[in-house]
């Protein structure tokens, strides 16, 4: 408000102004140039022809198509003098904060070729944006035709992913209409999902689901599988499929194949009206994570009300996956490997974009408690994963805990894992705790190693973890790594601590063995300065 009141009285001044003090706030151009132009549009576009900073330029066409707003008949008057503008570099983001859907609409609406003629001088993006408002309107009166141009002239992927989440209307008034669409723009790119994002997934995946649900869940699963992003199909587990489940259990089941593990603690599972019904839905649905919680809390709730009943109705059971899940249950073991190994992977999965501290310590944290319940199943499962910072984090994790139970134990199961690389990220977390607790133990059992990644993975922990205990005999087991990098990583984050605590470090160099005069000359030399 304030700097519209200052356009209205001096729009130079108020540019200025910004550029002084606000240069990190660009959005208040265009501000500044939807009032001038409502005020005085000769005096704003004069001022933008002559204005040398591109942004300021391009921030005022936004806001001389603000202006025009409430009085869209008048916009192509003034947009046929931009022709010397060279908007090249005019953001497509930028403009669309702050030039809303609504306004094309209007301007459309009002003249819809001078609209195109417009969108000729301005970025590939624009004409791509107007197109979309046009096809959006479409959809709902011509959607053979919308399909058809869709088909002939396939969109970029940037404006594929902005149409698909312009469909939460469709959705909700022509599911069928909304699908199709979605059907035709997944054929014309990557074929990568399209809808992406907590708003988008609720807002136009959430409808889909529970339409295709209603009458074909595994349509609803295809569908699920093919257009929704996996990093998102939680917000379908927190918002849709609990109501889903309430109006169709049996179809929620079958959806909740595609659906990731969500904590109990901060999703509390759907539960049936009552036990009949759930034991006729609950064996014919597909096996997952919901399916195996449902039905433990149906036979723990049973087994305490009338246990007899239960076990009679167990017996009864015919023999396959089905009785083999209820016997688990009836023993009372809460958890099996197959529902750690769908709560690892689904979180894997959750977090497949995500690698920020918080998303890898709650995978971790999940590693543990797997590894808990069953540590060499955990540990193996964990081998078969794809190389990167999930599996890292999880392998060693689990490792943790399983060597934390039995270190003996631990290293059998480890020396199960196929993938080397995997078995010198589970060794890693072994050594860590044993070393803690018994490092001599630990010392004898490194020479039996052959080379290669788990002895190297080995010996590299095995120096870390000792450094703050024998800094000298850390130094002497890291020479042994055959990794230049490692090995020279590891001498100097032991020595750089070690003299940081102790004046004769330095003295201390010759008398271990492994390392060379240029080892000592390497590490007695002034570390290079962090680079700005």
């Amino acid at each position: 408000m304030l700097i519209e009141r200052w356009t209205q009285l001096d729009p130079v001044g108020a540019i200025a102004f910004i550029q002084e003090n606000a240069p990190e706030e660009p959005q208040l151009y265009s501000v500044v140039f939807a009032a001038w132009a409502q005020s005085d549009p000769e005096a704003a576009l004069a001022s933008l022809r002559g204005e040398p900073d591109s942004q300021i330029q391009n921030r005022g066409i936004a806001g001389f198509l603000l202006s025009f707003a409430e009085e869209p008949n008048q916009l192509m008057a003034w947009a046929r003098r931009f022709t010397w503008v060279d908007a090249s570099q005019l953001s497509q983001d930028a403009f669309a904060r702050e030039c809303p859907d609504d306004l094309f609409r209007r301007l459309l609406a009002v003249d819809r070729a001078g609209m195109h003629e417009f969108a000729g001088q301005l970025p590939p993006w624009f004409r791509e944006q107007i197109d979309r408002l046009a096809l959006l309107e479409q959809m709902t009166t011509d959607l053979p035709s919308v399909l058809a141009t869709l088909k002939q002239n396939p969109l970029s992927r940037k404006a594929a992913i902005a149409l698909a989440g312009d469909l939460g209307s469709l959705a909700a008034s022509h599911p069928d209409s909304a699908i199709a669409v979605l059907e035709t723009l997944l054929a014309a790119s990557d074929g990568t999902p399209l809808l992406s994002g907590e708003a988008r997934t609720q807002a136009i995946g959430g409808p889909l689901v529970k339409h295709l649900a209603a009458s074909d869940p595994e349509a609803a699963v295809a569908f699920i599988s093919r257009h929704l992003d996996p990093s998102y199909r939680f917000s379908l587990s927190e918002t849709i499929y609990p109501e889903l489940f309430a109006s169709n259990p049996a179809a929620a089941l079958v959806v909740a194949r595609v659906l990731p593990f969500f904590p109990s603690e901060l999703l509390p599972l759907p539960s049936f009206k009552d036990r009949q019904t759930a034991l006729e839905v609950l064996p014919d649905a597909p096996p997952s994570w919901r399916r195996d919680q449902a039905m433990q809390h149906v036979l723990d709730q049973w087994m305490r009300e009338s246990p007899g009943d239960a076990k009679a109705w167990f017996d009864a059971l015919p023999a396959g996956e089905w009785r083999e899940r209820a016997s688990v249950i009836l023993a009372g073991q809460t958890t099996n490997t197959h529902v750690l190994s769908l709560k690892l992977q689904e979180i894997t999965l959750r977090h497949h974009h995500d690698q920020s501290p918080s998303a890898l310590a709650e995978l971790g944290k999940s590693a543990s408690q797997a590894a808990q319940a069953d540590p060499a199943g955990t540990l193996e499962m964990l081998g078969s994963w794809a190389p990167g910072p999930a599996r890292e984090l999880a392998i060693e994790n689990a490792a943790v805990y399983a060597a934390g139970q039995s270190t003996a134990k631990a290293l059998e199961w480890v020396q199960k894992i196929p993938d080397p690389i995997a078995q010198a990220e589970a060794v890693r977390g072994v050594l860590g705790i044993w070393t803690a607790h018994e490092p001599h133990a630990a010392s004898e059992w490194l020479p039996t190693l052959a080379p290669g990644p788990v002895r190297e993975a080995a010996v590299d922990r095995f120096a870390e973890t000792i450094a703050s205990l024998d800094p000298a005999a850390s130094l002497a087991w890291a020479t042994t790594l055959t990794d230049p990098a490692a090995r020279t990583s590891r001498l100097e984050t032991t020595f750089r601590r070690w003299a940081a605590d102790d004046p004769v470090a330095a003295e201390a160099l010759a008398n271990i063995p492994g390392l060379s005069s240029t080892d000592v000359q390497h590490l007695l030399a002034p570390p290079a300065p962090d680079p700005e």
